[in-house]
C-alpha cells in the first residue's frame, strides 16, 4: 500500500512538471492549477483561431487550369473546396461541351483536386477559354467562387 507520504511525494512531482509545462511562476498549488487552467483555454483558442483560419484557406482555394495538348486532346485541372457531387457535375459538363474523357485523377482528402485529359470531337469548336468557362460556370452553380484577392 502507498503511503501518504509517497502520494504527497508524486503529487508534489506531478504539479512541478504542470508548472514547467505552463510556465508559471507561482509557487502555491492553488494559483499552479489556475495557470495551469488559464493556459489550457489559451491553447484551445490558438486551435479554434487556427481553424478558422484552416477552414478559410480551404475556401478560398480555387485552381482552374485548362491546357491544350496534341492531338485535340485538353488537359484539365480543378482544385477547390469539396462540394457535393461536383464530380459529376464536370464530368457532365464536359460531355456536353464535346469532349471525351480518356482519363480522370481525383483527390478529394482536403481538397476537391480533379485532373482530366479528355479528347475534343470537334476541335474547331472548342478551346481553352471555352472548356475554361465551363468548369468556371460549374463551380459556381455549386457554391464556388473565383478568388477575387490577391493570389
Amino acid at each position: 500500500m502507498v503511503s501518504k507520504v509517497e502520494r504527497q511525494k508524486v503529487l508534489n512531482q506531478k504539479l512541478q512538471v504542470l508548472k514547467a509545462i505552463t510556465r508559471s511562476k507561482s509557487e502555491e498549488k492553488g494559483d499552479i492549477l489556475m495557470d495551469a487552467l488559464s493556459y489550457i483555454n489559451l491553447l484551445k483558442q490558438k486551435i479554434e483561431d487556427m481553424n478558422k483560419e484552416y477552414e478559410e484557406l480551404i475556401n478560398q482555394a480555387l485552381v482552374v487550369k485548362v491546357k491544350k495538348l496534341e492531338n485535340n486532346c485538353f488537359e484539365v485541372v480543378v482544385t477547390c473546396k469539396k462540394v457535393q457531387d461536383l464530380l459529376m457535375s464536370i464530368m457532365e459538363s464536359l460531355e456536353e461541351i464535346g469532349l471525351d474523357v480518356l482519363h480522370v485523377d481525383i483527390n478529394c482528402s482536403q481538397l476537391f483536386h480533379l485532373e482530366v485529359i479528355a479528347e475534343a470531337e470537334d476541335s474547331s469548336t472548342l478551346d481553352v477559354e471555352k472548356v475554361t468557362e465551363t468548369i468556371y460556370e460549374v463551380l459556381e452553380t455549386k457554391g464556388v467562387k473565383k478568388n477575387t484577392g490577391p493570389n
